[in-house]
């Protein structure tokens, strides 16, 4: 299962050179338990006057400063346990994709004339021919040529 790891490798390889297997076994196996443990002992090391690193960092007072920080972790915690418990919980913060909208145009006579765009109901014929305007009706009689073009789209392929 050294998959991701290795593809981080051969990424940053591209950028910084050659980098060895073993590297991105540090990586994945020995770096992050070594990290644990000075975590640990850091946080049980006591301070001159006896107490606890933990809580007591830089002798500064323990409120507001210690309490602030030791509430910012457990925010972390709650919002990433909270997500695994309750997995659509912040589903409403994603970015929402808008919904796939087909439009219709119609009465397309000439390139110079404006295009009409409708928006089409899933119900309807979508391969039906729409109704020309009445503006174009008389354009295209005096021409004796009418032309009807329908277009369906969706906004992904109008933003493209």
């Amino acid at each position: 299962t050294m998959g991701n790891v290795m593809h981080l490798r051969s990424d940053l390889s591209q950028v910084v050179g050659r980098m060895p297997v073993v590297w991105a076994f540090l990586v994945k196996h020995f770096i992050p338990p070594i990290i644990l443990v000075l975590f640990a002992l850091g946080a049980d090391a006591d301070t001159a006057s006896g107490e606890k690193k933990f809580g007591h960092y830089g002798d500064y007072p323990t409120h507001p400063y210690q309490v602030l920080g030791i509430l910012t972790v457990v925010f972390v915690c709650v919002l990433f346990f909270s997500s695994m418990v309750f997995p659509n919980i912040y589903a409403g913060l994603q970015k929402q994709e808008p919904e796939d909208i087909k439009f219709q145009s119609s009465s397309v006579h000439d390139a110079a004339e404006d295009v009409v765009a409708e928006p089409v109901d899933d119900a309807k014929e979508t391969s039906a021919t729409a109704e020309p305007v009445d503006d174009a009706k008389e354009t295209s009689a005096k021409d004796g040529d009418e032309h009807e073009v329908v277009v369906e789209t969706t906004p992904k392929e109008i933003a493209a």
